[in-house]
């Protein structure tokens, strides 16, 4: 029941508005019904009577309609701060559990030296604290521990929809190779960057509404992202699949190493596998300037198959969200007002830089002559 009040609270003036509107009105007709009752009890007048019981049932209908979602409220920091204080309780009360158990066994294995023992384990104990507290901070996160990463989470209000990336690099930020989560909330994306002392960003959602493409980066794999070494540690876990994708390529007839990245913002850098998370948080236009998208040779279809095969290629779309958006353009391209010659050129060209296979070739041929012909009709 409290909990329920204070949801109730919260969403009165910290939710978004729907739910405002909705308590609101609810409290409103609360508070008219109960002034109906009273004057119809002092005057007598039994208008008043009904006028409460139908403003009553429509209090009762809104409380009844409403669901209290924490999310949008303001209650998800509540839940995890009552997750974390759980967990250091259970932690406390192992503690104190083990303790007792420890003294005792010191005790029954030699009673002359037990006080000598036990003081010495304590001296130890503080002795490994106060190195671990004097070490200094690295680089690496994989320090960070599933329950430091909680702690975060409710220190930084991260909402529910976080998605985890890598950000390769960004010079006005001064990041450079670091794990982090974003997530977006009251027009603003949060970026929450996981290096040896935690710190978040905020920029506005109209710096994110466009995904930059910038190819074949020079990169050197043995000495990137040496932050995420293999293990089992949650932060390999979580993040070393977002590492970038590397290719070797011949530049000035030499070999180097290249990867793909995305930039958000001025200069926010996310490597490759990171975009797919932009793309179902931010469903940014995704822009790539190159010969292709320059050139007048290709028409707006072409060109937007050909962005999304460069998604595909660097995994940040998979082949069934490929193959659903290849047929969606080219379904829009054969209804579309151009001559029967340019259709057959485009499928053609696709085919040839390998965005599509022959058998799309084949089957949209023939279903824009079909779609011709009921147009004739």
């Amino acid at each position: 029941m409290k909990r329920k009040l204070t949801l109730i609270i919260n969403g009165m003036f910290y939710g978004d508005g729907y739910t405002k509107r909705m308590l609101w009105s609810a409290f409103l007709l609360g508070v008219f019904s109960v002034g109906s009752l009273l004057a119809g009890l002092a005057l007598g007048f039994w208008p008043c009577y009904i006028a409460a019981l139908v403003m009553a049932s429509g209090d009762t209908f809104l409380m009844h309609s409403i669901h209290l979602d924490v999310d949008t409220i303001g209650g998800e920091e509540e839940e995890q701060e009552e997750e974390l204080l759980q967990e250091e309780k259970a932690e406390k009360e192992e503690q104190k559990q083990e303790r007792p158990k420890k003294e005792t066994a010191l005790k029954e294995a030699n009673p002359k030296q037990s006080n000598n023992n036990v003081t010495k384990a304590k001296e130890t104990v503080q002795e490994k604290a106060g190195k671990k507290k004097t070490k200094p901070d690295t680089d690496k996160t994989e320090d960070y521990s599933e329950k430091e990463i909680k702690k975060l989470f409710y220190t930084y209000k991260v909402k529910k929809n976080h998605r985890p990336v890598l950000i390769d690099s960004s010079k006005k930020y001064h990041i450079k190779e670091c794990p982090a989560y974003i997530w977006t909330h009251q027009g603003q994306l949060h970026i929450l960057l996981l290096e040896k002392e935690a710190r978040k960003l905020s920029l506005p959602l109209s710096e994110a509404q466009k995904m930059y493409y910038e190819k074949s980066v020079p990169a050197n794999q043995k000495k990137e992202y040496d932050c995420l070494i293999e293990g089992p540690g949650i932060m390999s876990m979580v993040f070393s699949e977002y590492r970038p994708v590397y290719q070797s390529i011949i530049k000035d007839k030499r070999q180097v190493e290249v990867k793909n990245l995305y930039r958000i913002g001025t200069d926010i850098r996310f490597t490759a596998p990171s975009a797919r998370e932009l793309l179902v948080l931010l469903q940014p236009e995704f822009v790539v300037d190159d010969e292709v998208m320059r050139s007048d040779d290709y028409n707006q279809y072409f060109k937007q198959i050909y962005k999304q095969k460069i998604l595909l290629n660097d995994g940040a779309l998979n082949m069934n969200q490929y193959q659903s958006k290849v047929k969606s353009i080219l379904q829009k391209m054969a209804e579309a007002p151009i001559t029967p010659a340019a259709f057959r050129m485009t499928l053609s060209d696709m085919a040839g830089r390998g965005l599509i296979s022959n058998e799309y070739v084949s089957y949209y041929t023939q279903y824009n002559r079909q779609f011709r012909e009921r147009n004739r009709k």
